[in-house]
């Protein structure tokens, strides 16, 4: 079991050739660091799921008001794009919606470019 960082770990590999098994050694020494996940791709995968799902986003950026609106506004459009009648407001309101969701993914990626720089 591994408690700490800079411990050796050693694994027993039996491995057969011909008529005779050996178990061979590999042992290693296993480092991990605290590197967070590239800014950017976290932030295009963040703005991917935006233009999706305007809201699920957002949420993952830990902004649980905004991405929730975003998620409710995308239901009431949702449903009026449904409805035969509404049909043009219900796209209206999702285009907007998706802007919005948007230009929150990209303000939050610049304000976290700010913070790491």
């Amino acid at each position: 079991m591994l408690t700490g960082l800079g411990q050796q770990l050693c694994l027993q590999i039996p491995l057969s050739f011909g008529h005779q098994l050996r178990h061979y050694s590999l042992s290693f020494i296993v480092y991990a660091a605290s590197v967070q996940p590239h800014l950017l791709g976290t932030a295009v995968f963040e703005i991917l799921c935006n233009f999706v799902l305007p809201g699920v986003g957002t949420l993952m950026m830990k902004k649980p008001i905004i991405g929730i609106l975003q998620l409710l506004i995308l239901f009431v459009a949702f449903v009026l794009t449904v409805t035969v009648f509404l049909t043009f407001y219900g796209l209206v309101i999702w285009f907007v919606d998706v802007v919005w969701a948007l230009i929150v993914g990209v303000l939050w990626y610049r304000d976290r470019k700010k913070q790491d720089s």
